[in-house]
């Protein structure tokens, strides 16, 4: 009798100290953001200098290298920016590319940097400064090495660990893999537009993509974003941001939080790991404010990349003609 009084005594004491535990549960706090300018005068243009002095001409896309340095493709002047960690602006004695329709960069492993420029040329601008096309140049739908390689409306660009070059193709509605060799082909899926006896991804109007940790390409199709396995092919539904016009350019934090900017609504949202979708920056107006993130303001937003220690995001603001920088609190 007396072990059964114990044991339902302790019983009791157990309930009691769950139920009060739960009581006490912290709710996460959910992060916020303070946009601020980082770099540029607000005037069209491309002088060096100090981050406050300098100017862009529609900055595009930004990356960092491994040295922290946040490149800049400026659109305007046909010109990669270099900003370095010191806060110091130049520009790259680099020649032999065209970026005035816009485009994106990405940086792989050994420091190269790869441009696509909205039409149909993927460059390629080595440490040195030597500038090459590294594939496509005329329009079409082909695969095949170098410029014998075919592309219709380039858009997104990113380099893997083992130094291969993918990017969207967004009127062939196609992904395509470049080799560090050159070798263009692509990726092979059973994507969202079906078609009998196709044994390549297709997916309508690719904008922007990027790769998680684990090797899967996030693609960004209008508001919809799918993951791919560029090896199987296999495709799946990643998220989805309702009312939400297209997605410009998409970069993930370590903790594969995705950041996405919205260029018609001149906003930045933020996917988490469990697809949450909210809003990081941006009134949906076209303007120019720092400030909180839902009271800030930007002008077509573009490029965006996020620091090495996860604590800021960076924005190209194109029609601004500055960088912005989101601190995440």
């Amino acid at each position: 009798m007396a072990f059964l009084k114990n044991l339902l005594l302790f019983s009791a004491l157990l309930v009691f100290s769950c139920a009060d535990q739960s009581d006490h549960v912290q709710p996460v706090k959910a992060p916020e953001y303070e946009v601020t300018t980082f770099a540029g005068n607000g005037v069209y243009g491309s002088v060096d200098g100090s981050l406050p002095e300098c100017s862009f001409a529609y900055p595009m896309g930004i990356a960092f290298d491994a040295a922290g340095n946040l490149m800049v493709m400026d659109s305007g002047t046909n010109s990669i920016r270099k900003i370095s960690p010191a806060g110091a602006v130049t520009t790259l004695p680099v020649k032999g590319f065209k970026t005035d329709n816009g485009g994106n960069l990405a940086i792989d492993p050994a420091g190269n940097i790869f441009i696509v420029n909205w039409g149909s040329e993927i460059y390629k601008v080595a440490p040195d400064g030597t500038s090459i096309i590294f594939a496509g140049g005329e329009t079409g739908d082909r695969d095949g090495l170098g410029r014998e390689a075919r592309f219709n409306g380039l858009g997104g660009i990113i380099c893997d660990a083992q130094g291969n070059v993918y990017v969207t193709d967004r009127r062939n509605h196609k992904v395509r893999k470049i080799s560090p060799a050159g070798l263009v082909s692509t990726v092979p899926g059973t994507g969202p537009l079906e078609e009998p006896g196709r044994s390549y991804l297709n997916i309508l109007e690719p904008s922007c993509l990027v790769m998680d940790q684990a090797g899967n390409l996030l693609v960004a199709s209008h508001n919809h974003i799918y993951k791919v396995n560029p090896s199987t092919g296999k495709v799946t539904d990643y998220a989805y941001l309702p009312e939400t016009k297209p997605i410009t350019n998409m970069a993930l934090d370590a903790a594969g939080n995705l950041y996405a900017t919205i260029l018609n609504e001149s906003s930045v949202k933020r996917v988490s790991p469990d697809q949450q979708v909210t809003l990081v920056a941006g009134t949906g107006r076209i303007g120019y404010k720092d400030g909180k993130g839902p009271e800030a303001e930007f002008y077509w937003p573009q490029g965006i990349a996020v620091s090495s220690d996860n604590t800021s995001i960076y924005v190209a603001d194109a029609t601004n003609y500055r960088i912005r920088k989101i601190e995440i609190r």
